[in-house]
């Protein structure tokens, strides 16, 4: 059908624009532009300056070593964040896998990776005590969890909204400031947010974030948020502006 669908702004149809130039207006292509642009006000508010990004020869290596092509998203994900360090493991909260961890031969990860290999998973992530593991599912794209009793929804996220969540999470033990907070989600309590941080993700797994002031916050749960920041000073001016108050960890 793209010789039939017409681009008015272009005056040209699909059949007549070249690939690169289609996905950059397709809507998964667009939907793949919004998520590298959440990526980047993650990276900011989590590393200020500072940079974890890996190179896409990596990212292709790691591809030819696996014997298959990551979706684009998990692609955007290690070229922002692939160094990992100290964000990745559980000295933060949770452990992601690096690529070099996705490998059968690994001490601490093989074992899993290759069973979940056997079954058309990849895995990504890991709870600190073990209580969940986190996969994608190599033929449909999509993220799953494992609680210890099979395969369950992943808190109601496609890849990209999984890993913008494992990130914010992982601020937990990354950013030295914060703590959790009652706040109920309420539509008052998300717009006196939304005054002060950039939603991420909207929803009960809502993801915010201020790059500037490197703030990140997320729901923990129906009751309570979660605000981390790279400064104290950061967190006593968002709780003087907002009456929020921050239940220090």
């Amino acid at each position: 059908y793209d010789p039939v669908f017409l681009i008015p702004e272009k005056g040209k149809t699909f059949g007549q624009i070249g690939p690169e130039e289609k996905s950059k207006i397709s809507h998964r292509g667009k939907a793949l532009a919004a998520f590298a642009e959440k990526l980047e006000v993650m990276s900011r508010a989590l590393l200020g300056k500072r940079s974890m990004s890996l190179p896409m020869e990596e990212i292709s290596k790691a591809e030819a070593r696996l014997g298959f092509q990551l979706p684009e998203a998990l692609r955007q994900f290690y070229l922002r964040f692939g160094k990992g360090g100290k964000l990745f493991t559980s000295e933060s909260m949770n452990d992601i896998l690096t690529f070099q961890q996705m490998d059968p031969e690994d001490d601490d990860f093989g074992e899993d990776f290759a069973e979940a290999l056997e079954q058309g998973s990849l895995l990504l992530a890991i709870e600190n005590q073990g209580v969940w593991t986190m996969y994608l599912d190599l033929k449909t794209g999509e993220p799953w969890l494992d609680w210890g009793e099979g395969r369950q929804d992943c808190w109601g996220l496609d890849l990209e909204g999984a890993l913008l969540y494992l990130l914010a999470m992982n601020a937990t033990g990354f950013l030295p400031w914060g703590g959790e907070c009652d706040m109920e989600d309420t539509p008052e309590n998300r717009e006196l947010l939304g005054h002060y941080f950039h939603f991420i993700l909207d929803g009960p797994m809502a993801v915010f974030a201020d790059p500037d002031k490197g703030l990140v916050g997320f729901r923990s749960g129906e009751t309570q948020i979660c605000i981390m920041a790279r400064s104290q000073k950061a967190l006593n001016d968002l709780e003087r502006d907002t009456n929020i108050m921050v239940s220090m960890f």
